[in-house]
């Protein structure tokens, strides 16, 4: 079945000329005042075809993905981001429901990969996320798929946290958002673990926000702490325990330097 979806790939690409023209400009991000050349362009196409088929056919196996990514790290730019926006946003009106859900899956797990990638540059590796994650939302809706949806919605502010662009403070209040977003689906009865994993982001989030008023965000942060834990014990999970524990004693910490 995949091999039939790459070929679908390159078929479209080429019909639609996405392997020789330059990908159309996104506004929010600042980018490079020079053009990619032609050359430049085909050549991350490929490499994107390539790492699209290791994700596939690994099912996200960082072993597999990264030693790619290590290879060709200096095709990974603002350029990258882009043509990879505008081929998934072209693909997904192109092909059938069930070829759009297996190349959003594909996407979503690729832009987690290369979130945490531990090399190239941070920068470029969160905002490649950021891409993927924005563009299979067209696919992964909350009205047709919400549990996906969500998971967009976390890994969106987990991006929106570590990013370097922009500023600091907005990015941060991106990030609380998406996660309110994430809980609207989350809930503590239907899917328990999923719930407490965004409840510790969004505790995070709240322990470092910049804009409101401090003691107010580090209650926020304990609150969000005290409702993991309630799905977090010693004996269901003992690792989440344990850092949940870390990231409360934290945020005490720093609300008893605030009174």
């Amino acid at each position: 079945m995949l091999h039939v979806l790459i070929n679908v790939i390159r078929m479209l690409a080429q019909a639609l000329g996405l392997s020789s023209s330059p990908p159309i400009e996104e506004k929010e991000d600042e980018l490079s005042s020079l053009p990619p050349s032609k050359s430049t362009t085909e050549a991350q196409f490929n490499f994107w075809e390539r790492l699209f088929q290791a994700t596939a056919d690994s099912e996200g196996d960082p072993q597999v993905v990264y030693p790619l990514l290590d290879n060709q790290s200096h095709l990974l730019d603002d350029n990258f981001a882009i043509l990879l926006g505008n081929w998934a946003t072209i693909i997904f009106r192109e092909v059938e429901s069930e070829q759009r859900y297996n190349f959003a899956n594909t996407i979503a797990i690729f832009s987690e990969l290369i979130r945490e990638f531990p090399r190239g540059h941070r920068d470029i590796n969160l905002k490649i996320a950021i891409t993927g994650n924005r563009v299979a939302t067209i696919v992964f809706t909350r009205q047709a798929f919400p549990a996906d949806w969500a998971m967009l919605q976390n890994n969106l502010g987990l991006a929106y946290c570590q990013r370097i662009r922009g500023n600091r403070a907005d990015n941060l209040e991106l990030a609380i958002r998406y996660y309110l977003a994430t809980l609207e689906v989350r809930t503590r009865q239907a899917f328990s673990y999923d719930w407490a994993v965004t409840q510790n982001n969004l505790g995070n989030a709240y322990r470092n926000r910049i804009q409101g008023e401090k003691a107010e965000n580090l209650e926020n942060a304990i609150y969000c702490f005290q409702n993991t834990l309630e799905i977090f014990t010693p004996e269901t999970y003992p690792e989440e325990w344990a850092q949940t524990q870390d990231n409360l004693s934290n945020a005490n910490l720093y609300g008893s330097g605030n009174r």
